[in-house]
């Protein structure tokens, strides 16, 4: 089967996805304890579109200030899951990239 290239072709459970979309939106950042680590994670869902539809990208920690709205981001090595009924599509936490292809503001 042909791997997805649009967000529309989305369904849970796919595995090695890769996508190029834009950063439309970003919300509040929650504070997470770690079970592992004695400090907090910081989570941001990000909302992530293309020409076909949208869909939820959580970023962690360091990649919250990383990803701008506006900024086009490749998404490589991705799962599509869901939580709270919602699709998101989650890096894999060893292969899985953001690659930023473009900024929205370049000084």
């Amino acid at each position: 089967s042909k791997p997805p290239s649009s967000i529309k072709d989305l369904r849970k459970g796919m595995k090695n996805v890769d996508l190029r979309v834009t950063v439309t939106g970003k919300s509040e950042i929650i504070e997470r304890d770690s079970p592992h680590e004695h400090s907090s994670l910081r989570l941001c869902i990000a909302s992530v579109a293309d020409s076909s539809g949208s869909i939820r990208l959580p970023l962690w920690n360091d990649q919250i200030n990383a990803v701008s709205i506006g900024d086009q981001i490749d998404i490589k090595n991705a799962s599509v899951k869901t939580f709270q009924g919602l699709l998101q599509i989650v890096p894999n936490r060893r292969e899985g990239e953001l690659i930023i292809i473009s900024k929205r503001n370049s000084y």
